[in-house]
């Protein structure tokens, strides 16, 4: 679960006021999308090539679900 200071994190890096969110419950996943149906090689491709990223927004938030690390390294 984030922080109110992982958030803040969060929204000043994608540049908006995070005094103006709506005070949605933090666990409740908006927007989610459905799981794709992918092969196992296209899903590890994704994987390796988003590790960076992953990596980038841990280093600078603190913080990234375990779900997006799942498979990595």
């Amino acid at each position: 679960e984030a922080s109110d200071e992982e958030l803040s994190k969060v929204c000043h890096f994608i540049g908006i006021d995070s005094a103006k969110l709506s005070p949605a419950p933090k666990r409740r996943r908006i927007n989610a999308s459905p799981a794709a149906d992918l092969p196992d090689e296209w899903r590890e491709a994704l994987r390796r090539r988003y590790l960076p990223v992953v990596e980038e927004v841990e280093a600078w938030v603190g913080y990234v679900p375990p779900s997006w690390k799942v498979g990595l390294k």
